[in-house]
């Protein structure tokens, strides 16, 4: 296993670099879910194909299907991981997870007890640019540290009953411009926090880490989420998981319409909802 030379410190975010290119277009990055082997093998590669080819997609969050060992995932998203966990038995990974787009993994803690931190390091660098874990972790180092060994950056995630202290722990978990999960609800396809609380979260990582860029996720369900976020100008750019799921699931022509739909929400030149 090859070990990234160049000090943390040093290193550049490529998730980030991507947001920012967005940003100079006054367009929010997109940054959309997708489960290898949902809603079937063929319908998950036809989708991969699209998005990799949508301009204003700007990220991929991707995955390792499981089973079960969820800790903050909702009815849609355990449904979507059980249904492509048995797609994609005999199917090589590293294939399914290859994207043209940049990209981050969620991991889940079957998948580490699966395959291990160390594994996951060295079969898959180069295939995943990212990784964070879907678990509050009390120590997420020990699961970070080993990936960005191998140059695959770590997203930290934030949220908003996060202290002033275990903020600036997780500031510390990455480089200077990574990019930060900030979740907006306890739960995928919760109801979000409030706006308030979200905007002072997202403001106590940028005074930290002013190169830094920020994904707000969880709890986002289309169009009126994003507009509401978009007012924050420390967001830069959305997560959207469970209704571009529930979409797909319906069909890649719902999917595409989804999308579509959602598009001009990302530039901040609408009049903003209250």
């Amino acid at each position: 296993m090859l070990e990234s030379k160049e000090p943390l410190s040093e290193r550049k975010s490529k998730l980030s670099a991507a947001i920012k290119k967005a940003n100079k277009d006054s367009r929010l990055g997109l940054i959309l879910y997708i489960i290898p082997g949902f809603p079937s093998l063929q319908g998950y590669c036809e989708m991969k194909e699209i998005l990799d080819h949508k301009i204003f997609v700007t990220i991929l969050e991707t995955t390792f299907p499981v089973w079960d060992g969820f800790a903050t995932a909702n009815e849609t998203i355990i449904g979507a991981h059980r249904i492509a966990w048995q797609e994609v038995q005999g199917t090589r990974m590293k294939t399914l997870l290859t994207t043209k787009k940049p990209n981050f993994a969620v991991l889940y803690r079957r998948t580490i007890e699966s395959l291990g931190i160390t594994g996951i390091r060295d079969h898959y660098k180069g295939i995943i640019d990212a990784a964070t874990l879907e678990w509050d972790d009390p120590d997420p180092m020990n699961y970070a540290a080993p990936l960005q060994q191998a140059g695959i950056e770590y997203v930290p995630p934030v949220y908003p009953s996060m202290t002033l202290s275990q903020i600036k722990e997780a500031v510390g978990q990455t480089q200077q411009d990574g990019l930060f999960y900030l979740s907006c609800s306890p739960m995928t396809g919760g109801a979000m926090d409030d706006l308030s609380s979200i905007q002072k979260c997202a403001g106590l990582v940028k005074k930290l880490k002013p190169l830094s860029t920020i994904a707000a996720g969880m709890g986002l369900k289309g169009t009126a989420d994003i507009k509401r976020l978009a007012v924050v100008e420390e967001i830069d750019a959305v997560v959207i998981g469970t209704s571009f799921l529930q979409a797909l699931q319906k069909g890649l022509s719902d999917a595409q319409k989804f999308i579509a739909e959602i598009e001009p929400a990302l530039y901040r030149s609408f009049i903003p909802i209250p």
